[in-house]
């Protein structure tokens, strides 16, 4: 409780503007993943609607909460793949798009970034030591 008071705090001390920013690039990001989700079954002939495919984006959200595997794979997958065929969708043209939608929304991202981390030049972030921990 003490953590949640102290995210509390911390949140509250910081402008408003940057609560809104942050905001609303989160609402970005998940607008953006959903839009890759209907463009990827668009392409492999999945018809599927906007209120389908963010309620199967929303429950695959949902479910990597209760996975222990980094970046929940294994369970987003079987969630839009399940949730697809469901739909109608055939088994293999759900599989390929929903694997292709995770190489661009997962797995390239990821490399992208290490291979950023590893840059020439770059040095670690510093870190701060306070009251409550590294910072």
């Amino acid at each position: 409780m003490e953590a949640l008071r102290t995210t509390g705090r911390d949140l509250r001390a910081l402008p408003g503007s940057v609560v809104a920013r942050s905001i609303v690039l989160g609402a970005l990001t998940w607008v953006a993943d959903l839009a890759a989700l209907l463009v990827v079954c668009t392409a492999f002939g999945i018809d599927v609607t906007l209120v389908q495919a963010a309620t199967l984006h929303l429950g695959s959200q949902a479910a990597r909460q209760f996975t222990v595997t980094p970046g929940a794979v294994g369970i987003v997958e079987v969630v839009l793949i399940g949730g697809l065929v469901s739909l109608g969708a055939p088994a293999a043209a759900a599989t390929a798009a929903v694997l292709l939608y995770r190489v661009a929304s997962h797995w390239i991202p990821m490399a992208l970034g290490g291979l950023a981390a590893r840059a020439p030049g770059r040095r670690a972030p510093r870190r701060s030591v306070t009251r409550r921990g590294l910072g």
